[in-house]
């Protein structure tokens, strides 16, 4: 099985925000709390929380109130062939190649026929590299690839709950490690990419023969380290932290 979000990329918020007491440079915060429910999310990058682009012509990208306990974004497939995601980029057009590189974010899996849904990381403006590509099949097994192919972990992510992913880059020793749910699935296993940093996270749906099936993300967190849920950010303190003063 593999990751088809590269495919498509080829072929074509926060009022009250976790910060980082650790963190010197947080790159993205979505949590999707103050946008519109039942609407299609906006593409105004991640000043706003929001992605920069989404392959409308194979994925809808809706803020729903449910199923998370606070608003999250609803991946739907509607091709039967091709895949595609939302794609959200870091502020100031950031691509991280040295350091550490922290992204959080919580998952849930409904039911699904058959559709396998993706997140994978890349460069900042292109799909050229696969840092990772972490792929959740129907049933909730877990697959994970890099440049280098196939990690060959062997997990599963629970269905019809939020399921909290850590995935964690050292980019001068080039190595990552991915937590689901708590349990370690990747360790220190190196993702291969040369010549480019870190610059946008995607999540969509790859490519199948259904339409309709459906998976939710939210609280998606990118920074250089692990945040600091007791404090709260505003989103002009979080663009004042990362760009500086003007």
């Amino acid at each position: 099985m593999r990751s088809s979000l590269a495919l498509i990329i080829a072929l074509g918020s926060m009022l009250c925000l976790p910060a980082s007491a650790s963190a010197t440079e947080i790159y993205l915060l979505a949590d999707f709390d103050d946008k519109a429910i039942d609407q299609p999310i906006g593409t105004g990058g991640a000043e706003v929380g929001e992605p920069v682009q989404v392959y409308t012509e194979a994925v809808e990208a809706t803020v729903r109130a449910t199923p998370m306990s606070t608003p999250c974004l609803q991946i739907t497939d509607v091709d039967d062939y091709y895949g595609g995601a939302a794609w959200f980029g870091f502020l100031g057009g950031a691509e991280i190649s040295s350091g550490q590189v922290v992204i959080r974010l919580q998952i849930w899996l409904p039911e699904m026929d058959g559709q396998s849904c993706s997140i994978g990381v890349r460069e900042h403006d292109s799909a050229a590299h696969t840092f990772i590509d972490l792929d959740f099949a129907s049933d909730g097994s877990v697959f994970c690839y890099d440049e280098n192919g196939s990690a060959g972990i062997d997990g599963t992510c629970p269905l019809n709950q939020a399921v909290p992913i850590r995935i964690a880059f050292d980019m001068t020793a080039g190595t990552y490690d991915v937590t689901l749910n708590g349990t370690p699935l990747v360790v220190g296993r190196a993702h291969g990419v040369t010549g480019a940093g870190i610059g946008s996270v995607l999540v969509g749906c790859n490519n199948d023969g259904n339409v309709g099936d459906h998976f939710y993300v939210d609280d998606l967190y990118v920074a250089d380290g692990d945040p600091t849920p007791a404090e709260p950010a505003s989103w002009g303190a979080v663009k004042t932290q990362f760009l500086g003063p003007e």
